[in-house]
């Protein structure tokens, strides 16, 4: 009996170690986390930092947040672009990390003027001038399918005893993927002509991907109130029928675009960049992009 009792004692102690060594992927934003559970399914968790809601521009981090990144095995984020509060704590407690913005093998867009022209990075990963990065790497499924290489490839090396499965949901997550490009795209293809303007400039990834018809943004940065000459020329886009939605975002509802979709009774869209209204868990990914997809239909048609 006292032998019993010694190897459920010696268990209790081994449990709680295996618990905590579970492999834990914190993302700076939520829809990162979606393809962050595909790919730690069975093996591992997934988390996000900026609270539904809030906006990771200008986002204040909690104390219950250092707490997260202490415990994280990796981090994954976009950039200081997007992310700024999050560089001092990466390097503070050391944390493996996949920034987005200079990791090999992502496609990826720069802005090349105020004009939000986009380029594309060469076949090196590198881009020319001094254009900025269009941060918004998640809204293509393309750049989706790249960020889930890169996670499931990191993960692989950092828990080397898990990095079949692994590869195996990553494989999962590509061919899901796959099919939901298909459905989108079917869904997509009656309203690909009509013309629209979005808030603020964070689906170029989306857009291209799928052919889209913007005519341009209120805004490149959500934080900055659209200039008079930029309101005139989407009000007379609207007149003269180039445009026949402008969409807002669940975090910003600015009143300029209420107004604007006032005067000229223009439709309005709601676009979620940061899938405030899907649960994290198994497909979550594919149900965001279906989302926005649907988003661009009822607005379009």
């Amino acid at each position: 009996m006292k032998r019993l009792f010694s190897l459920f004692a010696a268990l209790a102690l081994l449990i709680p170690t295996a618990v905590m060594a579970q492999t834990k992927v914190l993302t700076s934003v939520k829809p990162l986390a979606l393809i962050a559970h595909e790919i730690t399914k069975g093996v591992g968790q997934s988390d996000f930092l900026v609270p539904v809601g809030a906006s990771p521009h200008d986002y204040a981090m909690r104390p219950a947040d250092m707490q997260k990144i202490k415990e994280a095995t990796l981090v994954l984020w976009v950039g200081p672009s997007i992310s700024p509060y999050l560089e001092r704590m990466i390097e503070k407690y050391h944390k493996p990390n996949i920034e987005l913005a200079h990791v090999s093998g992502l496609s990826r867009f720069y802005f090349a003027d105020g004009e939000g022209h986009h380029h594309h990075d060469d076949e090196h990963g590198h881009h020319h001038g001094d254009s900025s990065m269009d941060a918004h790497v998640w809204l293509g499924p393309t750049q989706a399918k790249e960020i889930a290489l890169i996670l499931s490839t990191r993960l692989a090396q950092l828990d080397s005893a898990h990095a079949e499965q692994y590869k195996a949901n990553y494989q999962a997550f590509v061919n899901s993927i796959d099919i939901t490009e298909q459905q989108l795209a079917q869904q997509l293809a009656s309203v690909k002509g009509n013309g629209y303007f979005v808030f603020h400039d964070a689906y170029g990834y989306f857009e291209r991907h799928f052919g889209l018809n913007k005519q341009g943004y209120f805004t490149v940065d959500p934080s900055r109130s659209p200039g008079a000459k930029t309101l005139s020329h989407i009000e007379q886009q609207i007149r003269q029928h180039q445009a026949v939605c402008v969409f807002v975002e669940p975090q910003f509802s600015p009143n300029v675009v209420k107004r604007i979709a006032a005067k000229t009774k223009v439709n309005v869209g709601i676009l979620d960049p940061l899938a405030s209204q899907v649960e994290v868990g198994d497909g979550s990914y594919q149900a965001f992009i279906k989302a926005l997809g649907q988003s661009y239909v009822a607005c379009l048609q």
